[in-house]
């Protein structure tokens, strides 16, 4: 079996695998930033796709933060100097909210911020390195910038930071620490992230072949609703014999008490 995942892969000839390319299926996932942004600004976009936000246009929309009625932002000459208020600066370049849009300022100020512990600045820098939007595309730099968020507890960074792991992209390939940044974000809710996990059992990469667990974690996802988790948990059940699809239940009631908690 060739080790470049495609989105069909030997037997499991109608998995959708969210690993392909960056711009084909498997591209980096915004959406929890968007969501995040969503709870404070009503204008936000709701509608996202229950696979992976896909990235039409090289230009990733990270939408600002509303600033809080509480919140003081720190200026110079040179503009804002507490992180908060450098991200919203970068994020009103990067979208062109209320000032001409400037790509290359929004990276500089997103910058600015993530040096200075700005988890959504460090996710979206790591954005901007992994697709060269507004600084050299520099996927070492994604992975660095990422991961920096991902330990910080974001979860789109960890799928992300996941999934760059698992392509070698910045890196080399490990699927092991792809996996753990990836159960890390499944633990919170992250669908693309189950259905990755669902799709390295069911190849072997980086675990024993499983397809009692890859079932289990496609049928996690699809119960969000997952489209694609969906297709792959069918893929999978009709692999198993009535005995092993309730050794599959069993091992899917196991992960739902080990992700609520």
């Amino acid at each position: 079996m060739p080790d470049r995942i495609g989105r069909t892969v030997g037997w499991l000839a109608g998995l959708v695998v969210a690993t392909a390319t960056f711009n084909v299926h498997a591209d980096l996932d915004i959406s929890v930033l968007l969501k995040q942004q969503q709870q404070r600004t009503p204008t936000a976009s709701p509608s996202l796709p229950s696979e992976t936000k896909q990235l039409s246009s090289p230009s990733p929309k990270r939408l600002p933060q509303q600033q809080n009625a509480t919140t003081k932002t720190s200026t110079s000459a040179d503009g804002p100097t507490d992180p908060e208020g450098q991200f919203r600066l970068a994020a009103r370049y990067d979208t062109g909210r209320g000032v001409d849009q400037n790509i290359g300022e929004a990276a500089k100020w997103y910058r600015r911020a993530a040096v200075q512990g700005h988890v959504k600045a460090q996710a979206n820098l790591g954005l901007m390195y992994a697709h060269g939007h507004g600084v050299p595309k520099d996927s070492a730099e994604a992975v660095r910038w990422l991961e920096r968020a991902s330990e910080a507890g974001d979860t789109g960074a960890q799928y992300n930071v996941g999934l760059m792991y698992y392509e070698g992209r910045g890196t080399e390939r490990d699927y092991k620490r792809a996996l753990r940044w990836y159960q890390r974000a499944a633990r919170r809710g992250n669908t693309k992230a189950m259905n990755n996990i669902g799709i390295m059992h069911a190849l072997g990469h980086g675990v024993p072949k499983n397809n009692l667990l890859a079932w289990a974690w496609f049928a996690l996802a699809a119960e969000s609703d997952d489209q694609d988790a969906m297709r792959n948990r069918n893929m999978i059940s009709a692999e198993l014999t009535v005995k092993q699809r309730r050794s599959a239940q069993f091992e899917l009631e196991t992960l739902k008490r080990d992700v609520s908690n």
